[in-house]
């Protein structure tokens, strides 16, 4: 792999021409010309739903694992894990930020398409908390892409949070004073209540969404089959290869921190590039932030303490 960052002018180069879709217009080129596209693939894709046939479905809606079940009948490709919370109380639909269709995670805002049996899960789901945070971390691939004009690479959710992994210029790197104005940038977004819209796309179209970056065609060409397909996700400008599933929208995400700021070799390999990587954190409401710093404190001193009682400091 070549291991040579793209140039200043690849990474922040700006556009002059005409801005459909009424995109941020400080935006670098290829993010303009990657959402021309994807709006393009979208399109198709909604056509390809909407000729898909309406026929009743029959729905077993548990709500929570041992709970008593209910049985719907909805229709195919237009009602949702969303639509069936009005059937379920409502601290229950307060907290559900994803669903389980036959035991596969499946997005609230994603058409049911066959008999299924549709889950919710409690605040405390380790997989609830999983999809929270990568929603996250695509807010945070969002403010560093316009930030930095950066390419980015992969941004998972961790035990602890998440982080995204970005190429800057070569002679330029993530600093501590970058994280009040990259926070600033992501509350406003979790503000702006942007949806996580899911389009199919295949490899070919895959391939020429993510031209601008060796770093995303890599995962193309490594996880997607020839002649397959594979989701795509876009909230506010970012567009993203991925799996999902994701929240319905931003506004489901009210304190979100960056923690920290590192190097990181792509792939984990020392013989590929040196990216920048951004850690964070997120939660529902401002408490369960507070609950989660006063934790880390906490845990800070206890670290103290041994090391202090190791070297006889006290």
């Amino acid at each position: 792999m070549d291991t040579q960052t793209p140039s200043s002018a690849t990474l922040v180069s700006r556009t002059s021409g005409n801005n459909p879709h009424n995109q941020p217009n400080n935006l670098p080129t290829f993010i303009l010309e990657r959402n021309t596209l994807f709006q393009k693939l979208k399109e198709k894709h909604n056509k390809t739903i909407a000729a898909k046939a309406r026929a009743p479905v029959a729905v077993k809606l548990v709500t929570r694992a041992g709970d008593l079940s209910t049985e719907l009948q909805v229709t195919a490709w237009e009602a949702t894990p969303g639509h069936l919370l009005k059937h379920v109380t409502k601290e229950i639909a307060a907290e559900v930020v994803v669903a389980r269709v036959d035991g596969v995670l499946w997005d609230l805002s994603r058409p049911l398409e066959q008999d299924c049996e549709v889950s919710y899960h409690s605040h405390n789901d380790p997989d609830r908390r999983a999809v929270f945070w990568h929603s996250a971390a695509h807010v945070l691939g969002e403010t560093a892409e316009k930030y930095y004009g950066c390419l980015l690479s992969h941004g998972p959710p961790t035990t602890t949070g998440f982080f995204y992994d970005m190429a800057l210029d070569a002679d330029r790197a993530v600093k501590e004073t970058d994280w009040a104005p990259l926070e600033a940038s992501a509350k406003k977004y979790l503000k702006e209540k942007q949806k996580f819209e899911r389009v199919i796309v295949s490899k070919d179209d895959l391939r020429n969404l993510f031209a601008y970056s060796k770093y995303k065609l890599h995962y193309v060409e490594k996880f997607v089959p020839d002649d397959g397909f594979t989701t795509v996700y876009r909230n506010g400008p970012l567009v993203d290869l991925c799996t999902g599933p994701h929240i319905q929208n931003t506004r489901q995400i009210s304190a979100f921190k960056i923690k920290a700021n590192s190097s990181a070799y792509f792939l984990n390999d020392p013989t590929n590039d040196s990216l920048q990587r951004i850690s964070g954190v997120a939660f529902a409401n401002a408490e369960q932030m507070k609950r989660w710093e006063t934790s880390v404190a906490e845990a800070k001193a206890r670290d103290h303490q041994v090391i202090g009682k190791r070297q006889k400091l006290f």
